[in-house]
C-alpha cells in the first residue's frame, strides 16, 4: 500500500515537474518574441527620432533664411520710404 501510494505520488511528481518545464518553455518563447518585437519597436523609434532631430535643423536653417529676407525687405521698405521723403 505505501509503495503504490509513493510510486503514484513520485510518477504525478515527474508529471507535474515534466508540465511545468514544458509550460516554462512555451512562456520564455512568447516572452522573447515579446521582447524582440519590443526591440524592433524601440529601434524604429530611434531612427524616427534621428530623421526628426534633422529635420528639425533644417527648419531651423530655412526659419534662420526666411528671417534674414524679411528683414533684408524691411530695410528696403524703409529705404524707399526715406527715398520717397527726400524726394517729396
Amino acid at each position: 500500500m505505501q509503495t503504490e501510494l509513493l510510486f503514484f505520488i513520485l510518477i504525478l511528481a515527474i508529471v507535474l515537474i515534466i508540465y511545468f518545464i514544458k509550460d516554462y518553455y512555451n512562456i520564455k518563447t512568447i516572452e522573447i518574441n515579446k521582447i524582440h518585437i519590443l526591440s524592433s519597436e524601440i529601434h524604429f523609434e530611434k531612427s524616427i527620432a534621428k530623421k526628426l532631430k534633422y529635420s528639425n535643423k533644417e527648419l531651423t536653417a530655412i526659419n534662420d533664411e526666411i528671417v534674414k529676407k524679411t528683414q533684408k525687405i524691411k530695410v528696403d521698405i524703409l529705404n524707399i520710404d526715406y527715398t520717397l521723403k527726400e524726394i517729396f
